[in-house]
């Protein structure tokens, strides 16, 4: 590991004296629409600028781990952070202020790497975005059934470690892995919601590493803390964006007991709706929800005894709208199917190979990457004075979300097959949050 670092230090160096001596012909694009900014890694920056500010006018047009950086703001250090490896990682840990460069502000979107057991399903020929999962171990994916019902293993692979779909810029990179076998729960009821749950089984074991790491299960439930627990996902953000979210974004919800949560959904489902067994619910409180999209992320608590360390709860399942208040959202409960997830892991062997994750990319600049910070066909809608400027609206969160050919990214199709359940009240769209099949263009 020393010789990786030592070669690593090394290639830094070089490709600084590179650049202290041909800056000028490196950054040759510019972004925010100025010729004096450049679209550099956060930690070469020393202006920093809150991550909500700048997304509102798409970061200027650079990539999410980049800012927009005045020429003489521009350090010349290392183009990669060091990352420290570590030895045997405990279940269930984050990287609260991110690995190599923490985002500001009043923000709903997760720190760069920090949510190491947070994985996504994609179809496996064209990498659209299928559903969210979480690592529960090297070889193990939990997600729900209902998203993945009509694809068997080979056109599904997992993706660990990916942050923002819509760079390749991380510095720790994801790892696709291809899937052996596919286990759905049989007492799954699409009406109810019941048992909406599903194993995937990799064909490889992933290294644990910083950035990709299994939650916990709960195994012991009055350990763990209901009041503080966080959703992941990269769904919509509300019911009516147009849009999803490529990086990754985090909401604090905490979890609300079975029969408050009945009773709150009887409102839209009628009096003689009951929540099944299997279920759970959690947030209510406005804004604050998964959303469309979402199905199959994760919902993870703390510990009581060690707040630093998560364990798995619940699993995106259905819902009313998006962040409605006093309508929590509903999951299904991992606590209730612990016994099924512990007979149906027992039953398959561990893979043979091991998939390894390395610690950090080697990004090599030959001058023309240098501009590999900035979004491709980029037309600004602001500038970098803006930035600066008091009266900046900063209060409604906006999505980050890059552009594609100049406009906004936009979901391309609805599943033809999307489960609608009427509520009571016909101005509320209900809906089972798993139905959402969007492509993210890799």
């Amino acid at each position: 590991m020393d010789l990786m670092y030592g070669i690593i230090s090394i290639v830094s160096l070089i490709l600084v004296a590179g650049q202290v001596q041909s800056q000028d012909k490196e950054y040759v694009q510019g972004c925010g629409g100025s010729r004096t900014h450049y679209c550099v890694p956060r930690h070469l920056c020393k202006v920093k600028i809150e991550f909500r500010m700048a997304s509102e006018i798409r970061n200027l047009g650079c990539v999410s781990t980049a800012l927009c950086c005045p020429k003489n703001q521009i350090n010349n250090g290392p183009p990669l952070v060091r990352v420290e490896p570590m030895v045997n990682p405990p279940c269930g840990f984050i990287n609260r202020n991110g690995v190599t460069f923490s985002i500001s502000g009043d923000t709903t979107l997760a720190q760069e790497a920090e949510i190491p057991w947070m994985v996504a399903l994609l179809d496996a020929t064209t990498r659209n975005y299928v559903a969210g999962g979480s690592l529960i171990s090297p070889h193990v994916v939990i997600t729900g059934r209902q998203r993945i019902e009509n694809m068997n293993a080979d056109q599904l692979v997992v993706r660990a470690g990916e942050w923002d779909f819509m760079t390749t810029t991380e510095q720790l990179p994801h790892v696709d892995v291809p899937i052996r076998s596919i286990v759905r729960h049989s007492g799954f009821n699409s009406t109810t919601g019941a048992y909406n749950v599903a194993l995937v089984f990799l064909r490889t074991t992933l290294d644990k590493s910083r950035h990709i790491n299994p939650v916990c299960m709960p195994t012991a439930i009055e350990n763990i803390d209901f009041r503080s627990c966080i959703f992941t996902g990269w769904g919509k953000q509300s019911f009516y964006d147009s849009n999803f979210m490529n990086v990754m974004k985090k909401v604090s919800l905490p979890v609300v007991p079975n029969d408050i949560c009945q009773n709150q959904l009887r409102k839209f489902f009628g009096s003689d709706f009951v929540l099944d067994n299997s279920l759970m619910c959690a947030g209510g409180q406005p804004g604050m929800d998964s959303c469309y999209g979402d199905g199959g992320s994760p919902l993870a608590c703390p510990m009581l005894s060690n707040p630093d360390s998560y364990a798995l709860a619940g699993i995106v399942n259905f819902g009313i709208d998006c962040g409605l208040p006093n309508v929590p959202g509903v999951y299904t409960s991992v606590a209730n199917v612990l016994e099924w997830i512990g007979t149906e892991t027992q039953n398959v062997p561990m893979p043979a190979e091991r998939e390894k994750v390395p610690y950090t990319k080697t990004i090599i600049f030959d001058g023309s990457q240098y501009n590999q910070y900035n979004q491709p066909n980029y037309n600004p809608t602001g500038s970098p004075s803006k930035l600066a400027d008091s009266s900046f609206d900063t209060k409604q969160p906006i999505p980050y979300v890059p552009a594609e050919n100049g406009l906004p990214i936009e979901y391309r199709k609805y599943d033809n097959n999307q489960k609608n359940i009427k509520p009571a009240r016909q101005d509320i769209d209900v809906f089972f949050s798993t139905t959402m099949e969007y492509d993210f263009d890799n």
